[in-house]
């Protein structure tokens, strides 16, 4: 059932191409449905699982809902459109095969080399082993367990309307639509590996071939538009030089450490280094950042190809013919600006951040292109989708946003200088930049075009090296990276300059590329090499949260200890209050539940009261509980055992 669900809403999207992008490639149309098709669909079942619970009927209703642009091929336009582009992709195969070159090679290899990475990432981020649940994933250690529990909350957890299942009550404003979307499989009767891993690996490999795409389009340089998804996805500092010495330390040398590499490179055991690699760091961990991250590339190549004359408005009265000229564009443009638009709204649910850039960045460039034709219609197709998402995310909402704003110089560089943070933190990649936005002479690097649109994402830089944007400062990272983004297509295209400059250059071009981009590459090898790997959920805990699952209803409210990794994560049930670090991140006010959960755990007098006042329906009485509970199980005389599973045991407090 699930590929059937998976292909139904990422045809819909492709087909939905035919009407806004008239000359993207195959490739590109196939890579932006699977993106917008399946964060449509997701979107769709969550407004008629709101109503109906997610069930059969409204999945398949939503399913319907995203297949329907296969309508379009009743068009005759269509079809011949649809048929040309197979065609073409057909000849292309067959050219490449016959007459092998590295021009054409180049491409297929890249997202060969970009599935086979992705597809070893994504199977280490979830390890099911002897019913045991692992994470080869570092950095995935803590935000694992909150993406099973809010998966499972929809899944199994009846949680419409979404409260936040580690912190019930509160209603759930984390950016879930990715995780949705995996419950919408779980419920069709996948695994939660799968459900994670299928959805995971497509975003991943449609992310290459859209990054590529928008390269090629804004800079028209195939070599450099090669380069940008290695720029982009394989970032990093100077934290490969940890190597050099841990070789020279190890005594089977460097070929030896290589296959058990110790620690990440891109964020550094002793905190120097927090740049952190957008595989590892980013894409693995916070999975909506994998489904907001392409929609804002198919939207930026929209932009681009939609203002796609003069950047400025010019008092120079233009000719008549250049007037007849531009006509026929006219009209696929406003497409172009209407899909843009209908696309980003659909970021509020699936990544907030990114919609607050997507936001930023096109108020700036509606003042610089002042094209109201099209910006307009942007404006109100937008608004018209992101509207009702973000009154519904705010309606209520427990978040304290005092706490996500604040002043803070240089990010998260810990007392550093400014300048040598940035120097360790993305080595070369900074001076390159900067070299490619001052080239001039008789042969600019960068066109004034390209110029204003990456003025809107310099901010991206500016402003979160200036202002706290989160209760966790790295958070601010979700933002810093878009200036990444769209800074390193800039660099890509400096490196390919130099390489055709001068034949001796290309060594220099070879050492700058691989600088840039080594430290990333060994995060990502360590997992691939799968030199790494961590415990999240052992036998008993898989076996006590089975054991919950059968008896405890959905909705229920669970009193536990707050770790991060407590088997309540597994079960869709909620938590009177789960682990710290989320609750902080998450912008929630805890600290009074901190002390109630405490007090009812060591003492039965403000137990009983509490448990009562705060609503709690079952407590947890396990190695993680009895730490809090200097006088023991003194609730195993009041309350009904509802079950026990090894060391565990559960009780029934509401009557």
């Amino acid at each position: 059932m699930t590929p059937i669900i998976f292909s139904c809403a990422a045809l819909g999207g492709y087909f939905l191409t035919y009407l806004y992008d008239q000359g993207a490639p195959l490739s590109a149309r196939l890579s932006a449905g699977v993106c917008t098709g399946l964060t449509s669909f997701g979107l769709i079942c969550f407004v008629l699982s709101s109503f109906l619970g997610l069930d059969a009927a409204s999945i398949a209703l939503a399913t319907a809902a995203a297949a329907a642009p296969a309508l379009l091929l009743i068009g005759e336009r269509t079809r011949a459109a649809v048929g040309a582009d197979w065609r073409a992709a057909f000849r292309e195969m067959g050219r490449t095969v016959r007459h092998p070159s590295w021009r054409r090679l180049s491409l297929p290899l890249l997202y060969l080399a970009a599935a086979i990475i992705f597809w070893h990432i994504f199977d280490r981020a979830m390890i099911v082993r002897n019913e045991a649940i692992y994470t080869g994933v570092e950095n995935n250690l803590g935000d694992l367990p909150l993406h099973t529990s809010i998966i499972q909350s929809f899944a199994t957890g009846d949680n419409f309307p979404p409260e936040h299942p580690e912190f019930a009550g509160a209603r759930l404003t984390y950016p879930f639509l990715a995780d949705f979307i995996a419950a919408i499989f779980v419920a069709a009767a996948a695994s939660m590996r799968d459900a994670m891993f299928w959805e995971n690996l497509a975003l991943g490999a449609a992310l290459v071939v859209l990054l590529h795409w928008w390269a090629r389009r804004w800079t028209g340089d195939a070599l450099a538009a090669t380069l940008t998804p290695a720029l982009v996805l394989l970032n990093g500092g100077l934290g490969w030089t940890w190597l050099i010495a841990e070789a020279q330390r190890s005594k089977g040398g460097l070929s030896e450490l290589l296959w058990d590499l110790p620690h990440d490179y891109t964020i550094t055991p002793d905190g120097l280094i927090r740049w952190g690699n957008a595989i590892t760091a980013l894409l693995v961990t916070q999975r909506s950042f994998l489904l907001g991250l392409p929609l804002v590339i198919v939207v930026l190549t929209l932009w681009w190809d939609a203002l796609d004359q003069e950047p400025l408005p010019s008092n120079q009265k233009r000719s008549m013919k250049k007037a007849r000229d531009r006509e026929p564009n006219r009209n696929a443009n406003l497409r172009r600006m209407v899909a843009a638009g209908a696309i980003a709204g659909l970021l509020p649910l699936a990544h907030a951040h990114s919609f607050l850039v997507v936001a930023g960045a096109s108020a700036m460039l509606a003042l610089f292109f002042r094209r109201w034709r099209l910006w307009i219609p942007f404006f109100v197709a937008m608004a018209a989708l992101a509207l009702p998402q973000i009154l519904w995310i705010t309606r209520g909402s427990a978040i304290e946003t005092e706490r996500f704003i604040g002043w803070a110089f240089g990010w998260d560089s810990r007392g550093q200088n400014f300048i040598l943070f940035w120097l360790k933190n993305t080595g070369l990649f900074i001076p390159l930049l900067i070299a490619a936005l001052s080239w001039r002479g008789s042969h600019p690097l960068l066109s004034k075009r390209i110029l204003i649109f990456y003025l809107p994402f310099g901010f991206c830089f500016i402003i979160p090296n200036m202002v706290k944007l989160a209760p966790w400062i790295w958070d601010n990272i979700k933002i810093l990276f878009y200036w990444h983004v769209v800074s390193a297509l800039i660099v890509a295209l400096l490196l390919a300059r130099l390489w055709r400059a001068r034949l001796w250059w290309r060594p220099l071009v070879v050492v700058l590329f691989v600088s840039m981009t080594l430290a990333g590459a060994l995060d990502v090898w360590r997992i691939v090499s799968r030199a790494s790997e961590f415990l999240l959920f052992d036998v008993s805990k898989t076996e006590f949260a089975r054991m919950i699952e059968e008896t405890v209803p959905p909705r229920s409210v669970i009193l536990h200890a707050p770790t991060y990794n407590h088997a309540v994560r597994l079960t869709g049930r909620l938590s009177f209050m789960g682990f710290e670090g989320h609750l902080w991140t998450h912008g929630l006010k805890y600290e009074s539940r901190d002390d109630a959960l405490r007090r009812i755990y060591s003492a039965p007098h403000d137990g009983r009261e509490l448990l009562r006042r705060e609503q709690i329906d079952y407590i947890v009485a396990g190695p993680e509980e009895r730490e809090l509970m200097p006088k023991g199980d003194w609730f195993a005389t009041e309350y009904e055992l509802a079950g026990e599973s090894g060391e565990y045991r559960l009780y029934k407090v509401a009557p």
